[in-house]
Order: structure tokens, then C-alpha cells, then sequence
């Protein structure tokens, strides 16, 4: 198991992009605790609506043209969602654009798993992932956070 890399910095700016997006799609986001299968549940009129995972990327959306969801954590959602008879949604803040992307994660095609990771952490952390190419998900010019 890969050990887990969160700063400070980081959960900051997440919960800045969870409260820009509460704002934006009128609902209450209710944050899990850590090392959950996802980060927020979203409600509106007391209802879960959708479960939802957010990355942040310090990076610019035109770097690449794909992002990848790891296997297991698209199980999680999709699980999550069926439970609680709603949406799973995976969002990319892409700190250096100030763009976020977002996709349904039952929209994302699971026939495109392979196997990434990354190397420039002393190790390996190779694991199951879907491609995601940013054409097929939903833009929204944030800004900064």
C-alpha cells in the first residue's frame, strides 16, 4: 500500500475547491473522514445527491490529455453511489489554469485499464487505472483558490 501523501497545503486548497463547487452546484458538501472511498457527499434538501472525489493538480489541463482514476477508487464511488442511490462524480483542479474538469464516474469507459504509476517516489506504486480524456469531461473556469 502506498503511504499517504497529504499536506497541509493541499487539504486547504481542496476544501476551497469543495466550497467553490457547493456554490456552484447548490449543495451542501459534507466531507468523509480520511481514507475513505470518497472525499465529499453532496446534499441538496436534506437528500445525498452524489457522492464526489476531488484531485488537485498543479499542473496545466494542456500538459496531457488524459487524466486516470485508479481502479479502485472508481469502485468505491460506484459502490458508494449505488448505496446511496445517487451520482459519483470525480473532479481535476488544475491549480495552474485555475480550470477544474469533472466527469460521472459511470460515464468513464473501463475498458481502457492499465497499469501506471508513479516512479519519482523511491519506488513503484503501479495499480490499475481508466483513462480519462479531459474532452470527455465537463469544464469549469474557477480561478484561482
Amino acid at each position: 500500500m502506498s503511504p499517504i501523501r497529504e499536506t497541509r497545503r493541499h487539504r486547504a486548497a481542496e476544501q476551497r475547491l469543495a466550497q467553490y463547487l457547493a456554490r456552484h452546484w447548490q449543495v451542501t458538501l459534507d466531507k468523509t473522514p480520511r481514507l475513505r472511498r470518497y472525499d465529499y457527499t453532496a446534499r441538496r434538501d436534506g437528500q445525498i445527491v452524489a457522492v464526489i472525489e476531488l484531485k488537485i493538480r498543479n499542473r496545466h489541463p494542456g500538459e496531457f490529455p488524459d487524466v486516470f482514476i485508479d481502479a479502485a477508487k472508481w469502485a468505491g464511488l460506484t459502490l458508494s453511489a449505488r448505496d446511496f442511490n445517487c451520482r459519483a462524480i470525480i473532479v481535476w483542479y488544475f491549480a495552474r489554469a485555475g480550470v477544474a474538469h469533472y466527469i460521472d464516474v459511470q460515464a468513464i469507459d473501463t475498458s481502457t485499464g492499465e497499469m501506471r504509476g508513479r516512479h519519482d517516489r523511491g519506488g513503484s506504486e503501479q495499480c490499475l487505472v481508466y483513462r480519462v480524456p479531459l474532452d470527455t469531461t465537463t469544464r469549469i473556469n474557477i480561478g484561482a483558490l
